[in-house]
């Protein structure tokens, strides 16, 4: 295998039922394997024991690799069932938890992940026929690829990548199946992603959805805390962490709630997960001190994560790490976190333009209210929401505005995604590498959905998975798994089918959880209506960590790939911190930058070896 994969991290690769030689160094490094009835490897990797349950009913076989509480039982009598794998959307509907869903039969697969993207599916051309696998590195170090210069040109945009790009691979030959897509592997070598899923419709009332969300997240939860042992749970004071740490502790697993305390005086987290804990009294709390919680860009000289991505994950690991590695000396196996509750819960700004046109009388209520927090001029304001742009429309506005300046901070910017920008130390071949790209999308593609709201909520649902899988990455070598509730399947969309009026309203904070979580959490801590941001952390971060940030220039490998100004890059690092400034796109850039060296270095440690 050419490219490097982190130790203990956790993988699959799905082979054809042929022979295969180029796959044999790939079975060779393999753990676990999960044979065809012909006694040929289907499934090769490394992963926990618990984490595979399989159903096998004569050449027919159907696992599920992750968090889920699936009974083979249940995997035999559904794969029983099976004339051909697409009959399996039904049985894809109704499991809870997260994980992978893969069949084979006659020669046919299905190879799914998760909706949030959370769990992945990738697939390549080996030998003329279709593999595939859950990481992309693993494929690129199966079919020897090599990097692709406009994908690291597009990781440098801030705030993000828009759809599709975003799904591209970051290696030549490498191929994305999209979230809500299966993976459809024929006997004949053909392969067609097939969409499988769709967002519900936003037409449930608040007070009929409540219970759906309420019994989706208990099961979430349940899922990763009913084998019992000790879990632990982000105790941020957020709504979102302070949920899940309250449900996982009705299950049956121990609990240790995790609390780091904040640099940033200002922050109130640390009353909210405080006052808590005084409801929590079977429950070991963990607190990491003040003084002892890591800055932004902590360790990013050293940062050496064999991600399948570059991500923007990688500027706050050491504060991740630091926490995990704490948990998991205590013996934590699991541990649950609130990531993805702010996109399902409440969702984006953009649901005003459903809104508007379904609920005109509220839509004045929420406007009112926008308006007076953003301080938005009335005119611009209307003329935003009269815009009619289709997603082809915005991919081209945004091709030709990426050197730009960004908008100002009080005009109101609702569009299809967050416009994103290159930095002023992008290389001229950089900007038309990502231009280029961005106009060839225009041509091609079309927006998952065909409304700007519900493409809003997938945009920030799958941008939430990505980090979360990265985080994951990160964790998976202390043998500790990191899990997101609020991203499972079946929490999506019980969430995203409630009237979007009562979801997406400024007029309260979260309604939706307030209401699906009485009687679970305390009230009082339901009834918060304040939120940390860390720009405060951000700019110690970068103050302390400049020197370390600025040894990122020197051999910069971005500029070897002919995609940054290094000297640049040097003089934009030596500033005064502006909220707003160029100081973002260092995230994306310094994630990309040590993504590549941490590649490098990892190669050259292997080469040496062999």
């Amino acid at each position: 295998m050419g490219i490097p994969i982190a130790q203990g991290a956790s993988w699959f690769t799905a082979l054809p039922d042929t022979e295969l030689p180029a796959a044999q160094g790939l079975v060779r490094a393999a753990t676990r394997m999960v044979p065809y009835q012909s006694g040929r490897p289907w499934l090769v990797g490394d992963w926990a024991e618990e984490d595979l349950v399989v159903g096998r009913a004569g050449t027919r076989v159907l696992a599920v690799l992750g968090t889920c509480p699936v009974r083979q039982e249940a995997l035999r009598a559904a794969a029983s069932r099976m004339t051909d794998v697409a009959q399996l959307d039904h049985f894809a509907r109704a499991l809870p938890g997260s994980a992978h869903l893969l069949a084979t039969m006659d020669g046919r697969q299905r190879l799914q992940g998760t909706v949030s993207g959370m769990r992945r599916v990738y697939h390549a051309e080996l030998d003329g026929v279709e593999v595939a696998a859950d990481r992309a590195d693993v494929l690129a170090s199966l079919i020897g690829a090599e990097l692709d210069d406009q994908v690291l040109a597009l990781s440098l945009l801030d705030p993000g990548i828009p759809h599709p790009l975003a799904d591209r691979p970051v290696w030549r030959g490498v191929r994305a199946v999209p979230v809500d897509h299966y993976l459809r592997l024929d006997h004949d070598g053909g392969s067609r992603a097939v969409r499988w899923w769709t967002p519900p419709e936003a037409v449930v009332p608040l007070a009929e959805a409540a219970p759906m969300v309420r019994r989706a997240l208990l099961d979430a939860v349940d899922a990763r805390v009913s084998a019992g042992g000790l879990v632990s749970c982000d105790l941020s004071g957020g709504m979102d962490s302070t949920s899940i740490c309250f449900l996982a502790a009705r299950g049956k697993a121990d609990v240790i709630a995790y609390t780091a305390l904040g640099r940033d005086p200002a922050d109130d987290d640390a009353d909210w997960s405080m006052r808590a804990v005084l409801d929590l009294p079977g429950v070991w709390h963990e607190v990491l001190p003040r003084e002892e919680m890591p800055l932004v860009y902590d360790g990013i000289a050293t940062a050496d994560d064999l991600l399948d991505a570059p991500s923007p994950a990688t500027i706050d690991r050491t504060q991740l790490l630091i926490g995990l590695r704490r948990l998991a000396a205590r013996g934590s196996r699991a541990h649950l976190t609130g990531l993805g509750g702010d996109e399902v819960l409440s969702g984006g700004i953009e649901g005003l333009f459903e809104i508007v046109r379904t609920r005109p009388l509220a839509a004045l209520a929420h406007l009112r209210t926008y308006r007076a927090m953003g301080r938005w001029p009335l005119g611009a304001t209307l003329r935003v929401l009269a815009r009619r742009e289709s997603y082809s429309d915005w991919l081209v506005r945004t091709a030709h505005s990426l050197t730009e300046p960004r908008p100002a901070m009080r005009s109101p910017v609702m569009e299809w995604e967050a416009p994103p920008r290159l930095p002023p130390w992008a290389s001229d071949r950089a900007v038309e590498l990502v231009r280029s790209a961005i106009l060839d999308a225009a041509e091609r593609e079309v927006a998952p959905v065909g409304h700007i709201a519900v493409h809003s909520d997938l945009m920030g649902i799958w941008s939430g998975g990505r980090l979360t899988r990265a985080e994951n990455q990160i964790a998976e070598p202390l043998g500790i798994t990191l899990a997101a509730p609020f991203q499972d399947d079946r929490v999506i969309e019980a969430c995203l089918s409630v009237r979007r009026h009562e979801r997406n309203s400024p007029l309260a904070y979260k309604p939706l959880a307030a209401a699906a979580l009485r009687g679970l959490v305390p009230a009082h801590l339901l009834a918060r209506t304040t939120k940390a941001e860390g720009s405060a952390e951000e700019e110690a971060g970068l103050r302390e960590n400049q020197t370390d940030l600025l040894a990122l220039c020197e051999g910069s490998l971005l500029a070897e790939h002919g995609l940054i100004d290094a000297e640049m890059l040097r003089g934009s690092l030596r500033f005064s911190y502006d909220r707003g400034g160029s100081h973002e796109s260092i995230q994306q850039t310094a994630s990309c930058e040590v993504w590549l060296r941490a590649r490098e270095t990892a190669s050259q440690r292997e080469r040496s070896t062999t």
